[in-house]
This record gives structure tokens, C-alpha cells and sequence, in this order.
């Protein structure tokens, strides 16, 4: 043996180790399902055992991972029917109709079971798309995936849609080194200058990232996340509205987007500092809050600094924290309300489920 093997075969194997704990501890500060994590978690070294391809029943999968996107993420969030309450799940099995559990009424009452973005169930027990975003092999008519790719470029939110292959587009998105947007040390902020700094791993996209996604929320406390908006630059391309805009266009119902009220149209991306032009003055904040501007869960607002989340707004001036933008009314995977609606605003005052949505801005 010489010199060279040696030194290769005692290196290795101490680069290897130092891997494992490089994942672990560094996963163990970020905010992505990563918290006291080993590689062997999420990877399979050889993608097969005894002539199989991944043992684990799964299939084959890029990266070296053990299973899919949506395998990962199916279950509750209360560890009940899955032990593993580290990673965020989007697609309950079997969600019951509000007001019972994982929702409530809008899914941000103490005992909820949904996170910020919603939940695919729903979209999956009406066996089609109006109640969120249908993915493929989740709805009958799915045509999504969860991760963009250039085979199917806007057909999936997550990842980097230049590249080839899911695997390939999510890289790095879950190792939390390279997820700290500098000068600031928080994991949580997300600037969106490279993919793993992007909020939710939408590229480009900038935020605050809640650190359990909004398992718990409490009204007027910074315990949320905060939604990258500004009302004085439209074309701002790190808000959360204008990565909507990438597949939704603004010339149906809100044909106000982008702070002009329209005809026929409710407005986005429009800061409620600015008085409206008609009618009684904006009251966010006041239903069983105190006081005027409170931050309100239930119907969250954008704003341009997103360095850390508000537990307040201002009314009376356009300061840019009090932005209203797509997430405000809609959850981004699904929920049990036609449109993917945060709450059931038909049914308010008399139903069950009725929460007055409306009133949450508007002095009606």
C-alpha cells in the first residue's frame, strides 16, 4: 500500500463522519424540517439493497432521497398518526369539514391542525381543484407538481424551474448552511437572493419564515409569518403577490391589483395606510382585538421590511407594513372553502362556519 492510498483511506472516512455531523448541527438552526436531523433521514447511500431498488418501497427517486415531495409531507401535525412532527405536512389523509379538526373555522383557533399554507386534503377529498391547487396524483385532475422544473416551467411552485429534475430544482433548500441571508444571523429571514434564502423555497421570494409554520399562532403577537409586500413598486419581483402573478392573472376578479381600485375588483398588494376613496375608514385588527391594527392571524398582511414579523400595523399612513396581498384571503395549498379561501365568508353571520372575513378590514 502506498502513501497515497493510506492518507485517501483515513481521510475519507473522517470527511464522511464530518459530513454527518455538519448536517446535523447546522440542520439544527434552520427552519425547514431539518431541526436534530441525520442524512441517512432523508438519503439512501446506494439507492438499493440485496438486488433492490430502494428498500424502503418507495421507488427510485433523484438525489439519493427516500421518497417524493408529497410522501414526505403527508400526515397530521400533531404527531397522533405521524411520529415524525419535525416536518410540516400538507396533505391530511381523511381532513374533516370545519368546524371539527385539522381546520377549525380558519384554521388559526388554538386547537388547529393546519399550517400557513393550507392543506392539499381538501383539494383531494372534492375530487377537484376549487378548493386549492391540485397536484398530480392527488386529484384526478391534478396538473401540478410541488417543484418547477423545465419539463413543466409555472406547473409547480418550489424549487429552481430551471432544472431538469425535481431533485435537482430543491437543492440545498433543506441544508440549513445555506440558508442564513447575510448581514442578518436569523435563519428565519429569508432575503431571496439565492434559492435556499428564498421564503418557502419559492425562488426569489423574500419573507419571515415562522419557525413551526404556523402550527401555533396567537393573534397580536409576532408569532407568524411575515408576507413580502410593497405597495409603491408593483414590480417588485421578491413579493409574495408577484410570484402568484407567475400563473394567476390579475384581469379576472382582482383587476385591482397592484393598489388602483378597479371597476369590478378587489385590490392587492394595496398598503390599507393609504384611506380608501369611499366609504367608512379601515378597522383591521378590531374583531376582539385591541387595538386599532392589531395584528390579525386569520387575515394576515404583507409588508416591505420583512426583517421580522409585526405584531401591529399603521392605519394611518401608507408606512408599508399593512400591504394587502393574495395570502391575506387565500391559503396556497388548499383549504375546505371553495377558492382556497382562508375562512367561509357565505356563511357569515348565521353559519356554523361563518367568520366575518370582511369585517377583519372593512368598518361594515
Amino acid at each position: 500500500m502506498n502513501l497515497k492510498s493510506l492518507v485517501v483511506m483515513l481521510v475519507l472516512p473522517g470527511l464522511f463522519c464530518a459530513g454527518v455531523t455538519w448536517a446535523r448541527t447546522n440542520g439544527a438552526s434552520g427552519n425547514k424540517g431539518m431541526t436534530g436531523r441525520y442524512c441517512a433521514d432523508c438519503h439512501t447511500m446506494h439507492n438499493s439493497q440485496n438486488g433492490n431498488p430502494n428498500f424502503n418501497g418507495k421507488g427510485v427517486q433523484g438525489g439519493l432521497l427516500l421518497n417524493t415531495c408529497i410522501g414526505c409531507h403527508t400526515g397530521d401535525n400533531t404527531g397522533s398518526t405521524d411520529a415524525d412532527t419535525r416536518t410540516p405536512m400538507v396533505l391530511h389523509l381523511s381532513p374533516a369539514s370545519p368546524p371539527a379538526l385539522p381546520y377549525n373555522a380558519t384554521g388559526t383557533e388554538s386547537s388547529h391542525d393546519t399550517l400557513a399554507g393550507g392543506d392539499f386534503g381538501w383539494v383531494a377529498g372534492s375530487g377537484q381543484d376549487l378548493k386549492g391547487h391540485g397536484l398530480i396524483g392527488v386529484t384526478t385532475t391534478g396538473t401540478m407538481s410541488c417543484v418547477g422544473t423545465t419539463a413543466n416551467p409555472n406547473l409547480g411552485c418550489h424549487g429552481d424551474w430551471s432544472r431538469a429534475t425535481e431533485a435537482a430544482a430543491m437543492s440545498r433548500t433543506h441544508h440549513a448552511v445555506d440558508e442564513l441571508s447575510p448581514p442578518s444571523t436569523d435563519p428565519r429571514f429569508k432575503s431571496g437572493d439565492t434559492l435556499p434564502r428564498s421564503y418557502r423555497s419559492l425562488n426569489g421570494i423574500a419573507g419571515y419564515e415562522d419557525p413551526d409554520y404556523e402550527r401555533s399562532v396567537v393573534k397580536g403577537t409576532t408569532n407568524h409569518n411575515q408576507y413580502k409586500g410593497d405597495a409603491a413598486n408593483v414590480a417588485d419581483p421578491k413579493t409574495i403577490d408577484s410570484f402568484c402573478l407567475k400563473c394567476h392573472s390579475s384581469a379576472s376578479f382582482h383587476t385591482s391589483t397592484g393598489g388602483a381600485f378597479g371597476v369590478s375588483g378587489h385590490v392587492s398588494n394595496y398598503d390599507m395606510g393609504t384611506p380608501p376613496p369611499s366609504g367608512p375608514p379601515y378597522v383591521y385588527g378590531t374583531q376582539g382585538l385591541t387595538p386599532l391594527g392589531t395584528y390579525n392571524v386569520a387575515t394576515p398582511l404583507g409588508s416591505v421590511d420583512v426583517s421580522s414579523p409585526k405584531s401591529a400595523v399603521t392605519l394611518s399612513s401608507p408606512v408599508g407594513d399593512a400591504i394587502v396581498v393574495c395570502v391575506s384571503c387565500h391559503r396556497a395549498h388548499g383549504s375546505p372553502y371553495d377558492n382556497s379561501l382562508r375562512w367561509n365568508y357565505y356563511d357569515f353571520p348565521a353559519g356554523v362556519n361563518g367568520y366575518d372575513a370582511c369585517g377583519d378590514c372593512h368598518g361594515i
